[in-house]
């Protein structure tokens, strides 16, 4: 595994899984255990999305759920990945696969979604709020995809290696993604 190219001291990723023609989708094919994992988080975050939505319509929603883009992520000392988001993806997710407990830093952030909240004049040395949630070994994430997101910099011995994935609804274009139910 190598940097990107132009992203500088960032995130070493496998880079062939951002391609779609070149097996991208293999990690969800490969190990049925972590189709499995991201299908149930999915499931909850979509109900949680929606309490008053009725089956028939979770129905609809989950049959019109297709992965298409999968990725590794090995962060090791001093890597950080930064701000970003999937768009045009609808849901993003991370599944921490190892996270080691001697090592620091490496939270995940979000960043508001409302630009210009905190930029008033009484307010404009505060910044803008952050959810930061600190990773842990089996977690994973779910979070709109529109969402600006990094990772701080991560510091230890040994790396920490987490599985992501974007989510789409059928209606795309993209002729390389695979239903998740």
């Amino acid at each position: 595994m190598g940097y990107m190219k132009n992203w500088g001291k960032t995130h070493k990723l496998s880079i062939e899984s951002f391609d779609h023609k070149k097996g991208t989708l293999d990690l969800i094919e490969k190990i049925p255990a972590f189709k499995s994992v991201i299908k149930e988080g999915v499931e909850r975050y979509i109900q949680s999305c929606f309490p008053g939505a009725t089956p028939e319509s979770f129905e609809k929603i989950f049959n019109n759920c297709y992965v298409h883009g999968t990725w590794i992520t090995q962060l090791d000392n001093d890597d950080y990945a930064h701000k970003h988001h999937h768009m045009p993806s609808q849901i993003s997710g991370v599944y921490y696969h190892s996270v080691p407990k001697e090592g620091e830093g490496g939270e995940i952030y979000f960043d508001t979604p409302v630009t210009g909240q905190f930029s008033s004049g009484t307010t404009a040395g505060f910044g803008f709020p952050q959810a930061v949630m600190r990773p842990e070994e089996g977690m994973m994430i779910l979070f709109p995809s529109f969402l600006e997101h990094g990772v701080r910099t991560y510091s230890g011995d040994h790396p920490r290696i987490s599985l992501s994935f974007n989510l789409e609804e059928s209606s795309s274009s993209n002729p390389h993604k695979i239903p998740l139910f």
